[in-house]
């Protein structure tokens, strides 16, 4: 653990070399910590991971998690936080403030996801969205979550999730919400084995209809009626009627 841009330069705060690990135990190390920029580091020599080991930093004093299950995919893994740590920072006025969490799962490292205006977003040939590298948020670790928040106006939008080797989030996905209502906007949204990337669209302020909290999850129209129509045949097989002759009753409760 590395305190930058100190006026003598880094300062190490805390190190634990190899020989010092021990299989299957737990270590702990407390630390005073002044205002100012941190690097986490974590490096396996051998360059497969940590085989499930990891590590993580909490600021005690405010009971906050700022770093969670760390650790390298392969040979390094690094992470910069501050202190203070804003673990719930403010947005400017008309602005929506909005919780990304990440589930990573193998090849963590490949994964990354932007939010695009959809009037700014450019499409490619083979209808994926072209997002800069600055627009990228990246850094995550294979079979860890990963949390962040930022702030919006309202606009339309598309979340844009990738995969630098273009074989999908291998079952990896993400969910963003609208902090202070929790509201889902896009709903445990991944990119399937073999693409590149996935898109799905929100619009800001969120309007709760039934046809946008459908969409969430995915659900349309058209799957529904696939879904009725297979349903009722189904019925109509075991009952021996025709589906026409079966009446399916649905109660709506408000609230």
């Amino acid at each position: 653990l590395v305190r930058s841009s100190t006026s003598a330069g880094n300062q190490t705060m805390l190190e634990m070399a190899a020989e010092d690990a021990a299989d299957y135990s737990t270590r702990s190390w407390t630390i005073c910590a002044d205002h100012g920029e941190y690097i986490l580091s974590a490096h396996d020599s051998w360059g497969d991971g940590w085989h499930g080991g990891h590590i993580s930093v909490m600021d005690v004093d405010q009971g906050i998690q700022i770093v969670t299950g760390a650790m390298p995919a392969q040979y390094d893994y690094e992470v910069s936080f501050s202190i203070p740590y804003q673990s719930v920072p403010t947005c400017e006025d008309g602005q929506h403030l909005l919780n990304a969490m990440v589930v990573a799962k193998e090849w963590g490292e490949e994964i990354w996801w932007a939010v695009v205006p959809t009037a700014n977003a450019i499409m490619l040939p083979d209808n994926s969205i072209d997002v800069e590298q600055s627009q990228r948020h990246t850094g995550f670790v294979s079979f860890a979550n990963t949390t962040k928040t930022i702030c919006l106006g309202n606009d339309q939008y598309y979340l844009v999730m990738g995969d630098t080797w273009g074989d999908g989030w291998h079952g990896g996905h993400m969910t963003l919400r609208i902090n202070n209502t929790n509201t889902p906007l896009c709903v445990e949204q991944s990119v399937p084995d073999g693409l590149a990337t996935f898109v799905c669209a929100f619009e800001l302020p969120f309007t709760p209809t039934i046809s946008t909290i459908l969409g969430l999850y995915g659900i349309t129209a058209s799957s529904l009626e696939a879904k009725r129509s297979a349903f009722l045949t189904a019925v109509s097989s075991i009952a021996g009627k025709d589906s026409g002759d079966i009446v399916i009753a649905s109660i709506v409760q408000a609230g």
